[in-house]
């Protein structure tokens, strides 16, 4: 058995990448966090790698003809491919396919996830050794990880991604299809300035993390911080 493992992402070109944070941030520092949400999650992925010899990385990424900017940020570890479709949905299903075509299983995720851990990757591998899938809700109503033992197109055809309702309407897909489904913790993507804060939060606290998100938490901290000596931010009083 071989499980495909698939980032998702966009070239962290200024101006064009994690806008939902330009509330806040310049471009540039959109750009930077999100080559160091890049760094730390594609790190992560490779521990998953060195914990099974089952597992092969791959970096879908778009626009064409941007690779080169991936190069100083995802190790050779992974195999990279454009991404091809229309819109979210034919992207995630064309990735699915590629990867099925040498891998029985396949798991792709966004790359807005720094503080992913290793065994929620693990455990989401261990429940498509049960079930046809296995989702990974998100905390905004929408899901951040999907695992296949074949990729099923009807999945990605009328799901209004975006909305707060994917992963309600993913989950009624399933059952209508009477496939068997498995869900992993529910985590937290990063897209605006509040979830940005409280990631700072939970980078300040002691927690028994698996693989830390050093870069993340570097230019976080450098970011935020400046914020906070000019007072509250989202109701956190500067000290």
């Amino acid at each position: 058995m071989s499980v495909g493992i698939i980032l998702m992402s966009r070239a962290p070109i200024p101006g064009q990448t994690k806008t939902r944070l330009q509330t806040h941030l310049t471009g540039k520092q959109c750009a930077r966090l999100h080559k160091a949400f890049l760094q730390d999650l594609s790190q992560m992925l490779i521990e998953v790698s060195k914990l099974r010899n089952d597992i092969n990385l791959y970096l879908t990424y778009t626009p064409k003809g941007k690779k080169d900017m991936f190069d100083s940020l995802v190790a050779d570890d992974f195999h990279f491919f454009a991404q091809q479709g229309s819109n979210l949905g034919d992207k995630m299903y064309h990735a699915l396919d590629y990867v099925a075509q040498k891998n029985e299983k396949q798991i792709i995720l966004g790359s807005d996830l720094p503080t992913l851990q290793p065994s929620i990757i693990l455990a989401a591998i261990k429940k498509l050794e049960e079930q046809d899938l296995v989702v990974g809700p998100a905390q905004d109503g929408g899901y951040y990880l999907l695992g296949t033992n074949k990729p099923v197109s009807f999945l990605f055809n009328d799901i209004i991604f975006g909305k707060n309702n994917v992963l309600q309407a993913t989950i009624k897909e399933i059952r209508k299809h009477d496939l068997s489904y498995g869900l992993v913790d529910t985590w937290s993507d990063i897209d605006r300035y509040p979830e940005l804060v409280s990631l700072y939060q939970e980078l300040t606290v002691d927690s028994k993390w698996e693989v830390y998100p050093q870069a993340t938490a570097d230019l976080v901290t450098n970011l935020l911080e400046t914020e906070l000596e000019g007072g509250e931010v989202y109701g956190q009083q500067a000290k």
